[in-house]
């Protein structure tokens, strides 16, 4: 009998560690979280039911501009601002990148009518052209913009799916020595 006693209370000894000191936990769910947006972006959105095809106009801009990319990848800025954080208290992914969250949740820009005057620094003729000019431009053209909005459909890349939660949770278990 004493014998169960001493394993009894190495087992709630341990998992008492454990329940303190959760930043080993935290950092594995913050990586899996981490790779379930990373696969998102990769395969387009399919892993968590898909995301809106791209515009006709979208299309026709990046054919003409030349991008490969999938959706939300042209520079590939979005996904490589995407990190992982762990504290004993908490997993996180996320962004910095202002524009996120208007293409995770969707949403609509609104923008007000504008002029704006486009001033030209560089050298047009002879043996400069093309370079840059020392110093100041030529004043250039001016432009109106009559007010107009741009909406921009849901295409979450900060979701996860059964199969990532399901992960997470089987981390958890592992985690306090239950094994499922």
């Amino acid at each position: 009998m004493d014998n169960n006693k001493v394993v009894l209370d190495r087992t709630i000894g341990a998992m008492l560690r454990k329940m303190k000191d959760r930043q080993p936990l935290t950092k594995e769910i913050s990586q899996i979280m981490l790779k379930a947006v990373q696969d998102n972006f990769n395969t387009q959105g399919a892993r968590i039911g898909g995301w809106p095809q791209l515009a006709k106009s979208t299309l026709k801009e990046k054919t003409r501009k030349g991008f490969t990319a999938g959706m939300l990848i042209r520079s590939g800025s979005l996904l490589r601002s995407i990190s992982a954080r762990a504290s004993n208290d908490e997993a996180v992914v996320g962004t910095n990148k202002k524009y996120a969250q208007i293409q995770n949740d969707g949403g609509t820009i609104n923008r007000g009518a504008r002029s704006e005057t486009f001033v030209r620094s560089r050298y047009v003729k002879g043996s400069k052209k093309g370079k840059f000019k020392k110093g100041g431009g030529t004043l250039g053209k001016g432009f109106t913009f009559k007010a107009h909005s741009i909406t921009i459909p849901a295409r979450p890349f900060l979701k996860l799916n059964d199969d990532d939660i399901k992960e997470i949770e089987n981390a958890v278990s592992k985690y306090y020595g239950k094994n499922k």
